[in-house]
């Protein structure tokens, strides 16, 4: 197996891994009492917290997390405020529009993610991948297609922006050197947490006891854990598949939350769910065998 090979195949599994720490976020939201300002507060404290302890670790020898910062360059920087942009505006849409508009919105990361790296990275898109996508995009229009609740113009603006701005996150991953990924990710949450702390303190009087264990929770699994793990796998596969392994968040968030909390789940998210999943292993079983998709990091740019 080639070097290509054996960094495509840690890829998926790094950015299947992020994905599925991603999707456990209803399970700890689902007992807090906090305001939701006060709750991406503290998961943007913790989680660049963490990033940063991490990143002092790792390049200790290197200059600490001052000298990661630096060594970031131009389009680390603009990766993190991709995903700040990306993480900030998933949770206001949340409050203004149906989960079903936001899920909409997010099947077309792939797509998007696909047409930026072609033009912009000459990534070219194997017709397996189109169908992939295609797949993917049936599952969650039938699982939009079963959920109730009616959107609005703003929240589906703000939808509309994480789509685009996670699909750039991607692909500006593909143009990093190893490292910066999660130094981007850590720096975005920060640039989260700034933005946000002003609602935050207004809102501390919401904060009980027993959501600080379930922030802690949220901010190191669920934020740090998949910003570490599918930042860095990202960047070793193409910008079209990265995009399509994030939609097991999709998937298994409602399933994660049914299993824990018994919340029955509609027959329509079932089956989109179970397409959605079909068409992942699929395609990635494909790519697997053919042995394409397996061009490694590109080179940063200088």
């Amino acid at each position: 197996m080639t070097a290509d090979a054996i960094d495509a195949r840690r890829g998926r599994l790094m950015t299947a891994a992020g994905a599925i720490f991603w999707s456990t976020s209803g399970l700890f939201q689902r007992g807090m009492h906090a305001d939701a300002a006060v709750q991406v507060a503290g998961r943007a404290l913790v989680a660049g917290i963490a990033v940063t302890l991490l990143v002092a670790w790792t390049a200790r020898h290197r200059g600490g997390p001052i000298g990661a910062v630096r060594g970031m360059g131009r389009i680390g920087v603009a990766m993190a405020i991709s995903y700040a942009v990306a993480s900030g505006s998933f949770m206001f849409a949340l409050s203004l529009t149906s989960v079903a508009h936001v899920l909409l919105f997010q099947a077309a990361t792939p797509l998007v993610a696909a047409l930026l790296a072609r033009f912009w990275l000459g990534e070219a898109i194997h017709p397996r991948t189109w169908l992939a996508m295609l797949g993917a995009g049936v599952g969650i229009a039938i699982m939009v297609g079963g959920s109730s609740g009616e959107g609005s113009l703003g929240g589906d603006l703000l939808a509309g922006i994480v789509a685009i701005a996670f699909a750039v996150t991607i692909v500006l991953a593909r143009r990093t050197s190893a490292g910066t990924p999660v130094v981007a990710g850590g720096i975005g949450q920060l640039i989260v947490l700034v933005c946000v702390l002003p609602f935050a303190i207004g809102s501390l009087g919401s904060l009980r006891a027993g959501d600080v264990p379930l922030i802690l929770g949220v901010g190191i699994i669920q934020m740090f854990l998949g910003i570490t793990l599918f930042t860095a796998g990202a960047r070793l596969i193409p910008a079209a598949q990265a995009s399509l392994i994030s939609l097991l968040e999709v998937v298994l968030g409602p399933l994660l939350v049914w299993i824990a909390y018994r919340e029955q789940p509609s027959n329509a998210t079932i089956l989109g769910g179970a397409i959605v999943l079909a068409t992942l292993v699929l395609h990635t079983l494909a790519e697997q065998l053919s042995g394409r998709g397996e061009r490694g990091p590109l080179p940063a740019p200088p």
